[in-house]
Parts: structure tokens; C-alpha cells; sequence
């Protein structure tokens, strides 16, 4: 028999069933349904964690034209991208290799992702302190033409705590939390 733990959220983290949800990004892992208002009062995304999939943040992009979008991850590169659709095309089954010629588009998309005019990405991961490749969360608000309120979505794996309390200070600031938490 299996057993299963039941999370107790604090009343403050609990869901709230809205009205007018929009769903962007992709239809599974890396899409996220929020708030049609959320989305429209905000004025910066702040992304932490992007990797190759930037459909999210295109998606915001397209549809909410007030939203400027600051992504931060050192793993999304144009060497990724092409490296990732090589191998996606010379691992995938011969039956497929057709459909996996599509993998060649993913350095297109980088590059109409970092060009967007409302797009500004920082090769940095995300911390709770600044080191060689990764930006202290707290020290990212401090980024020019960072407009409140503040939008964060975050898929960091496993470094969402430690950045969330580096966050907590400037909690006034920020509107809506987009969290994949990790590691529970």
C-alpha cells in the first residue's frame, strides 16, 4: 500500500479560483495559468529559469504589450540551441527524422526570442548571492527599467527557497509568483 503526504499550505499560499485565467507557454511542463489581471498589471516579468523553452515568455510577450520580460539563465546560449536540435535529429528514430528536422528551427527561435524588442536576457542564473555566472535575486530589482509591479516566474530547480527569501524585502514590489518548486 502506498502512503502520501498531504501539504498543508499556510492560508496565504493557498490557490484562489479566478475569473478570466489565460494559459500561456506550452500545453504541459514550462505553460502556467494565471490571472488574466495579474498579467495585465503587471509591468515586468522576471523570469528565473528559462533553458531552451521561452514559450512563456513569448507568449507574454505577444499578448500583453505592457509586460517588458527580463529573462536570467547562463544555460540559455545559441550553442545550446543548435547543440540540442543536432542531437534531437541524429538520436530520434529514422521513422521520425522528418518530423525531427523541426529541431534545426530551435536556433531561429533563440534568436527571435533574445531579439524581441520587450525581451532583454541576462546569460546569469539566479541565486540567493552573486558569483561568477549567477546574479543575487535581491540585486536583480536593482536592474535598470525594472517597472513595478512585478511579475516572477521561476523554475530554478531547487533554488526557488533561497531565492524566494532573498526576494521576501521587496515583497511590496512584486504582484504574482510563478513557482515550479522542486525537491518538496
Amino acid at each position: 500500500s502506498q502512503r502520501h503526504a498531504i501539504a498543508v499550505l499556510p492560508p496565504f499560499l493557498r490557490p484562489l479560483v479566478m475569473d478570466a485565467q489565460e494559459r500561456l507557454g506550452a500545453a504541459h511542463d514550462g505553460g502556467y495559468v494565471l490571472p488574466r489581471r495579474l498579467l495585465e498589471a503587471s509591468k515586468t516579468l522576471l523570469s528565473f529559469g528559462i533553458n531552451l523553452d521561452w514559450r512563456f515568455e513569448l507568449d507574454v510577450a505577444r499578448r500583453f504589450p505592457a509586460v517588458q520580460i527580463e529573462s536570467f539563465d547562463a544555460s540559455t546560449t545559441l550553442s545550446k540551441a543548435l547543440w540540442w536540435g543536432v542531437t534531437r535529429f541524429l538520436y530520434s528514430p529514422i521513422s521520425r527524422r522528418r518530423e525531427h528536422l523541426m529541431a534545426f528551427t530551435k536556433p531561429v527561435d533563440y534568436f527571435s526570442y533574445i531579439r524581441h524588442a520587450r525581451v532583454r536576457h541576462h546569460a546569469q542564473f539566479i541565486g540567493p548571492r552573486a558569483a561568477d555566472d549567477t546574479a543575487a535575486g535581491a540585486d536583480v530589482l536593482a536592474v535598470p527599467d525594472i517597472r513595478d509591479p512585478i511579475l516572477v516566474k521561476m523554475d530554478i530547480e531547487g533554488a526557488e527557497y533561497e531565492v524566494l527569501d532573498a526576494l521576501l524585502p521587496s515583497h511590496d514590489r512584486i504582484a504574482g509568483l510563478v513557482v515550479e518548486f522542486h525537491d518538496l
